[in-house]
């Protein structure tokens, strides 16, 4: 009984991501990282997604390490991104897209300073967040906004911060 209200916790608040399992992913994630990069980097926008939220939602540990060449890609996939991270149904996928973002912000591959839009977006996804996922979320958040706000910047400030 216990075990299975933890789960429908879980479930209800937006806290288990439902992320389907790749074509291919089980080869990928038996190459060497050095191989998995320089494969990811080949790959279509929507393959390196999938990978990449797979390999940080199911692969223990995760991958973190794909936020890189997603990130390197800069300007080539915030539209991308921006449309999942407008449409993402849980708050792991949000979390996994705003990391993306702030290693993105934090090779300085992307001017946010200039897209007040796209942080507006992120700050109105963050804000609804209720999960685990919220506080690092919202700490990635404040990094991404502190490298616009040395940029003259300013945007809304979030309710809890």
């Amino acid at each position: 009984m216990k075990k299975s209200m933890c789960a429908i916790v879980l479930l209800l608040c937006g806290c288990e991501p439902s992320i389907r399992e790749p074509e291919g992913a089980r080869d990928f994630f038996e190459m060497s990282t050095t191989s998995q990069m320089e494969d990811f980097k080949s790959r279509s926008l929507d393959e390196q997604y999938e990978l990449y939220l797979f390999g940080m939602g199911v692969v223990h540990p995760p991958a973190m390490y794909l936020a890189e060449p997603f990130a390197q890609q800069g300007s080539e996939v915030v539209p991308f991104l921006t449309s999942k991270v407008k449409t993402a149904e849980d708050e792991f996928t949000i979390y996994a897209i705003v990391f993306v973002f702030s290693e993105m912000a934090r090779q300085g591959q992307y001017d946010f300073s200039k897209d007040p839009q796209l942080v507006g977006v992120l700050e109105t996804r963050v804000e609804r967040m209720h999960g685990i996922w919220r506080e690092s979320t919202l700490e990635m958040l404040r990094d991404i906004k502190e490298l616009c706000n040395e940029k003259g910047l300013t945007s809304r400030k979030l309710e809890d911060e």
